[in-house]
């Protein structure tokens, strides 16, 4: 047994002579940090402890990774079964969300979640929704240049309209006849922007693009709807997507390299936020509004509560949508 043992020591020792880190003879210590372990979904459910933080910072989410999508109530966790592999989350109305499905779109109802059962509703292929200014409901934009609220009645609008938005008093829409965006109140368009522009959000009274967009940087404009008010900030960034806060105050938008920047609507005042999110995604966002002073950015190891530094560990996950 001591023969066995002094070989070993005698063959440690030749292993590590001329060794600077450890010499023979210098006693060799470990590393006793804790290794911080970042929770991840798994095929069933997310993290406990994710969906246990999401319950102070509002009372519904919607999550999706990407190829599932959950919906998150009451410290509770609930997988929603689609028959296609969910791409993204596209838009919401209240506790509706828009799915965009493969090759289709589906509108999920998750206002009796957890106490009832999760509600779904196929968009038929004629047709596409766009959220209405009024909470829990959508008009649906039919090929035949009809518009339905919750697919009854019909409004129909001028062929050459690609409505986009609604809002108050009327909808946001591409004229391509005239090349430029409009502001369309069922009569007659206002102007906005040139249709090179990117139309960017739209909340009830204010619309965000972003114009003359070249390699440094695009211009960031925000319509105020309601008193023709236009705010027009250079920037150096070119944003693909934003999305306001829920009073309107502020919007948060997403760079093509994810990097976040959270305008002051009235002032233009701007803070960029260190890191970055995922990007942007085909077909929705990466972040979300929790309330007007927390906004929710997915990063790749984490869900970053902005302004503050403060994350929430979980990987895997795609997109985090706050919902009343």
């Amino acid at each position: 047994m001591l023969a066995a043992i002094a070989t070993v020591w005698i063959a440690i020792a030749f292993s590590t002579r001329g060794s600077h880190h450890n010499a023979v003879g210098t006693p060799i210590t470990y590393d006793t940090t804790p290794v911080t372990v970042i929770p991840a979904f798994t095929a069933h459910e997310l993290p406990a402890s994710f969906v246990n933080s999401l319950a102070f910072f509002g009372p519904r989410f919607a999550v999706s990774t990407g190829t599932q999508l959950f919906v998150v109530a009451g410290r509770q966790s609930h997988r929603v079964t689609l028959p296609e592999t969910p791409v993204g989350i596209t838009a919401t109305s209240g506790s509706d969300i828009l799915v965009r499905l493969e090759d289709r779109s589906v509108i999920i109802d998750t206002s009796r979640f957890p106490g009832g059962a999760i509600a779904e509703h196929e968009i038929p292929d004629d047709r596409f929704a766009i959220p209405a200014v009024e909470a829990g409901h959508w008009w649906y934009v039919r090929n035949d240049n009809v518009l339905q609220r919750d697919g009854t009645g019909g409004v129909r609008f001028p062929p050459n309209l690609r409505i986009l938005a609604a809002v108050d008093g009327g909808f946001v829409a591409l004229d391509t006849a005239a090349h430029t965006y409009v502001f369309w109140n069922g009569d007659r368009s206002r102007p906005l922007v040139p249709e090179d522009s990117a139309l960017l959000a739209a909340s009830p009274t204010s619309v965000a693009f972003a114009r003359d967009c070249v390699e440094l940087g695009c211009t960031l404009e925000v319509d105020d709807l309601s008193h023709h008010g236009v705010l027009s900030e250079g920037t150096h960034q070119v944003y693909r997507t934003a999305v306001f806060s829920p009073s309107g105050k502020s919007l948060a938008a997403v760079a093509t390299d994810g990097r976040v920047t959270i305008f002051d609507v009235a002032t233009g005042v701007s803070i960029e936020e260190e890191g970055a999110s995922i990007g942007t995604l085909s077909s929705g966002t990466p972040v979300s509004w929790a309330n007007d002073n927390t906004l929710l950015v997915v990063e790749h190891f984490g869900v970053r509560l902005a302004p503050t530094a403060n994350r929430l560990p979980v990987r895997g996950i795609q997109q985090v949508v706050a919902l009343p």
